[in-house]
C-alpha cells in the first residue's frame, strides 16, 4: 500500500469512529495521527523524504495538516482537514462510509412479499446503522455480495416446500454454481439461524437442509407396509424388507393410497435405521431422517399423519433420535408436523442404561441444555435434561445396541 493510502487510511479510519461521523460532536476535536516507525522511519532517510513529499502533496491540496518539529526535518502528527473529507476519499478511492451504510439502508426496505423473519433481519440491520453507524458483521462488507445475499434470502422464502441442490440455487439465482458456497454460504446459515430458526446449536448443513438448499442429492428412505400413488401408478412398497429410496422431489407429486402399519417411526442416524430396520416387525413404517429433516421429509411426514387421522386414527408416530441437544431440536422440528408424536428412547433410563457409552459436556452445551429448560416446547425432556446436566453426560443414537420393545 502506498505511504498516501496508508496515511489518508488511518485517519479516515479514525474519522468513520469518531463523533464527528456520528455528527455527535460537541467540540472540535481534531482527527490526527502521530507519525511513526515502521511508515515514519526518522533514521532511514530515503523513507523520511518520501513521506515528506507525500505530506507536501496532501497540504497543498488541504487535505491534511502537519505539524512539524523542525520546519520540513521531522514531522509530528497529521491532522485530517474536516472541511475537505470528501475530497480526501476520492484522493485513494476509497467509498465514504456514509454512502455506503447508505446503501446497505436502501437494500433493507421490506418488500411486500417478505416473510416476517426476513423483515426482522432487515430491521435489524437497519437498527444497527441507525445507533452504531456501521454495517453489523452478519451483513458482508463487498456491495455484491450485499445485494447477492438479499436476493439468496428471499429465494429461500420463496422455495415452499422444493429441495434443492446448492449449486443449482446459486447457477439459477447469482449465474455462477459455486458463488453462494464461496461468498454467502455461511452468512445465509447464520442469518437463518438467529431469524427463522432462533436455535444456535446446528451445523451450517443442518440449517440450509432445514431451509431446503443441500450439498448433494437428496432421498428418502423407508421400510415398511406403505403403498404410493404417483403419476397415475399404485407402487406396494411392503415386499421391499431392506428398504427402498426415493427422490425427495417426489414426495410432492405423491399421495399415500395405503398403510399397514401401527407404528409409524422417524430415525436420526443411518446406522440405527438399518439395525432398527433388520429386526422390527411387519407392522411398522421406519423413516431415516439423517439429521434435521427438510421440507420434503416434512412434507411426507405430513402426509402420513393426515393419511393416518381420516383412515388410521390409531396409528402411533415415535421419533428415535440422540439425547442431545440435536436430537431434541429434531423431535421438536417434528412434532411441529404431527402434534401426537412421541419419544423413542430419549428418556432418562435409556441415558443411564448406556452411561458407559456417554460423552462429556462443555461449558457451552451447559448452557444451550439449561435454555431448553425454561422452554415449554421442550417440556417433555425436562427430565432427561436435568439428568444429563447433574452427571455431565449425552449420548448418541448408535451407542444403543438393545432397543427393540413391543411399538416394533
Amino acid at each position: 500500500m502506498s505511504i498516501k493510502k496508508q496515511i489518508l487510511n488511518q485517519l479516515l479510519d479514525k474519522y468513520e469512529n469518531s463523533a464527528h461521523f456520528k455528527n455527535e460532536a460537541k467540540v472540535n476535536r481534531r482527527i490526527m495521527m502521530e507519525l511513526k516507525a515502521p511508515l515514519y522511519n526518522i533514521e532511514n532517510p530515503t523513507q523520511k523524504q518520501a513521506v515528506h513529499m507525500v505530506l507536501e502533496e496532501l497540504s497543498k491540496k488541504q487535505l491534511v495538516k502537519v505539524l512539524w518539529l523542525e520546519r520540513n526535518h521531522i514531522a509530528k502528527q497529521v491532522q485530517l482537514n474536516l472541511d475537505n473529507v470528501e475530497q480526501a476519499y476520492r484522493e485513494i478511492n476509497r467509498q465514504n462510509k456514509r454512502t455506503a451504510l447508505h446503501s446497505v439502508r436502501e437494500l433493507c426496505i421490506a418488500q411486500a412479499d417478505d416473510p416476517d423473519w426476513l423483515r426482522a433481519f432487515l430491521d435489524y440491520v437497519t437498527e444497527f446503522i441507525d445507533t452504531r453507524h456501521k454495517i453489523p458483521a452478519i451483513m458482508p462488507e463487498d456491495q455484491e455480495e450485499q445485494k447477492c445475499l438479499l436476493i439468496v434470502l428471499r429465494a429461500i422464502a420463496q422455495l415452499d416446500g422444493e429441495e434443492v441442490l446448492e449449486r443449482v440455487f446459486s447457477k439459477r439465482l447469482l449465474n455462477d454454481s459455486k458463488y453462494f458456497e464461496n461468498h454467502l454460504r455461511a452468512k445465509t446459515a447464520s442469518i437463518l439461524s438467529q431469524f427463522k430458526l432462533k436455535t444456535k446449536d446446528l451445523t451450517t448443513d443442518q440449517v440450509l437442509q432445514e431451509a431446503g438448499l443441500f450439498r448433494s442429492s437428496d432421498e428418502l428412505l423407508f421400510t415398511g407396509p406403505l403403498v404410493l400413488g404417483v403419476s397415475g401408478q399404485i407402487i406396494d412398497f411392503t415386499p421391499f424388507k431392506y428398504g427402498a429410496a426415493i427422490g425427495a422431489r417426489t414426495v410432492k407429486e405423491l399421495h399415500i393410497a395405503d398403510l399397514k402399519a401401527d407404528t409409524v417411526i422417524t430415525i436420526e442416524n443411518k446406522a440405527s435405521y438399518r439395525e432398527y430396520c433388520s429386526q422390527m416387525n411387519g407392522t411398522t413404517l421406519a423413516i431415516y431422517l439423517g439429521g434435521f429433516p427438510g421440507p420434503m421429509r416434512k412434507l411426507f411426514l405430513s402426509k402420513l399423519d393426515e393419511h393416518t387421522q381420516n383412515k388410521r386414527p390409531k396409528v402411533n408416530f415415535l421419533h428415535w433420535g440422540d439425547i442431545d441437544l440435536g436430537g431434541f431440536r429434531i423431535f421438536r422440528s417434528l412434532k411441529d408436523v404431527v402434534p401426537k408424536l412421541q419419544a423413542y428412547l430419549m428418556d432418562t433410563g435409556t441415558l443411564l442404561e448406556n452411561r458407559s457409552q456417554c460423552q462429556p459436556l462443555s461449558k457451552g452445551y451447559v448452557m444451550l441444555l439449561e435454555g431448553l429448560l425454561e422452554d415449554d416446547r421442550y417440556a417433555e425432556f425436562r427430565d432427561v435434561i436435568n439428568v444429563m446436566l447433574a452427571e455431565n453426560i449425552r449420548l448418541e443414537q448408535e451407542s444403543i445396541t438393545s432397543f427393540l420393545t413391543s411399538e416394533c
